[in-house]
């Protein structure tokens, strides 16, 4: 009976999955998945503190029998269909490069989906009919090192949560802003207001965490400020609009027209709605992270 050898690319595999456990944080909990041909070979778990953070990657594997190239950016070729399918998935779909030989164990990483909507969609329009396409791994993207960054990549699924409730809560907003300039009901108008901004809070700070943006948080915070200054049924002072993060250059006009504080306060309240509305759009903007890579090199993927 001949005995089949098994092919090298099987062994180099195999190999790269052992080493790419050993390079996750040890907090971290790998799952190797059975089906590996549909294009998944880990789901890896994270936990915050040792409690679960709610995040993922879905890792498909790639080993190499020899060390990084030079310059550092990885480029490889993968099959089309192992794109269309990270495409199918809201979780992030890592593709992991993993060279076997390296001391201590390394790998590098690419973002496919975001890849896709930064990168390819640009630069290979009709990529989807090819049978294999050449993707770039940047030179930065190594684990260990780059922690911080795969914790927020495996937040993406919350963070699409986060902006489609913000979404919800801005278009809810609108019905009040204008109520609040123009002094209808403001009790009634003030306090549904509150309440929208104090639901939008947990989902802003969803957008801050692993380093994330900060600012839908701060635009909450100060809005519920706001709101509690024109509850106090007094004008505010130059101080209290101050202490919203305005900025007053004609202070002498300011300090002597109190109707214009108060104006200004309520018109706090309505920007900070609207500015919630810009940052849900600019995040679904993918032609601005395309200009920030264009320009910048500037990437998440």
């Amino acid at each position: 009976m001949t005995v089949r050898a098994r092919p090298r690319a099987h062994e180099i595999d195999t190999r790269a999955t052992q080493r790419v456990q050993l390079a996750l944080p040890a907090a971290w909990v790998p799952r190797l998945t059975t089906e590996r041909d549909y294009g998944v070979d880990m789901l890896v778990e994270l936990f915050d503190d040792g409690r679960p953070s709610g995040g993922s990657l879905l890792l498909q594997i790639k080993g190499k029998d020899e060390g990084w190239p030079t310059p550092e950016t990885i480029t490889i070729q993968v099959p089309v269909r192992m794109v269309r399918y990270a495409e199918l998935w809201i979780a992030p779909v890592l593709l992991v490069v993993c060279p076997i030989r390296n001391e201590p164990s390394t790998f590098g990483y690419l973002w496919l989906q975001e890849y896709v909507r930064v990168v390819l969609e640009h630069d290979r329009p009709n990529w989807r009919r090819q049978a294999s396409v050449t993707v770039h791994l940047p030179a930065g993207n190594r684990l260990p090192g780059q922690e911080g960054t795969l914790a927020w990549i495996s937040d993406h699924p919350a963070r699409i949560e986060a902006l489609g409730q913000l979404a919800r809560i801005e278009h809810e907003l609108g019905y009040g802003v204008d109520e609040v300039a123009f002094e209808v009901e403001p009790d009634r108008v003030l306090s549904r207001m509150s309440d929208l901004f104090h639901d939008a809070e947990p989902h802003a700070r969803t957008l801050s965490r692993h380093g994330g943006s900060t600012l839908a948080f701060s635009i909450v915070a100060s809005a519920l400020a706001a709101i509690e200054l024109l509850r106090r049924g007094r004008p505010p002072t130059r101080h209290d609009l101050e202490s919203l993060g305005m900025t007053i250059t004609a202070r002498e006009i300011v300090d002597t027209d109190p109707a214009l504080r108060s104006w200004m306060l309520r018109d706090h309240v309505r920007t900070s709605a609207h500015r919630l509305g810009t940052i849900v759009a600019i995040a679904f903007d993918h032609g601005i992270r395309r200009r920030n890579w264009e320009v910048a090199r500037d990437h998440l993927f």
